[in-house]
């Protein structure tokens, strides 16, 4: 296999074996086994990979279904990761009340990320079940007034 890549901007990238890693192909069939934290991740320790993530990121990304993130208020309160495509929820986390003192800012890189009224900082990745809180110091500012609710 002596294929040359090239990048977006069309300069030529080193060969996958002039690095000696592992060939495109087997690249290929790694990245449709992860999610998309494992990608990006992957992408920041392995410089083959690095190379490989420029070149096919839009694809995977194109190929990551759409989600919809439903929250229950019911008895049992709950977060739901619905496949769009499959019309079926992927993933279910009942929440504790702790959750609920806590409003929601954003998502990064799989996270929800709430702010709570002590402006401590809530981290909770659904899929991997990690929830972190990191507490900061008191502040005037009260972020969490005018906030979507999770």
């Amino acid at each position: 296999m002596n294929s040359s890549l090239h990048d977006e901007t069309g300069k030529k990238v080193k060969n996958v074996e002039e690095n000696r890693e592992l060939p495109i192909d087997v690249l290929d069939i790694i990245s449709q086994t992860l999610d998309f934290d494992d990608f990006f991740w992957l992408a920041g320790v392995w410089k083959n990979w690095r190379t490989f993530h420029k070149i096919h990121r839009r694809n995977f990304l194109a190929s990551q279904e759409p989600l919809i993130l439903q929250v229950s208020y019911d008895v049992i309160r709950s977060l739901s990761i619905i496949s769009i495509p499959d019309q079926k929820i992927n993933y279910r986390l009942n929440i504790d009340e702790c959750f609920w003192n806590y409003a929601y800012v954003t998502s990064s890189n799989g996270y929800f990320i709430s702010v709570g009224r002590n402006n401590s900082i809530l981290l909770l990745n659904p899929f991997t079940k990690i929830k972190k809180v990191i507490n900061t110091c008191p502040s005037e500012v009260k972020p969490y007034m005018n906030l979507n609710r999770a």
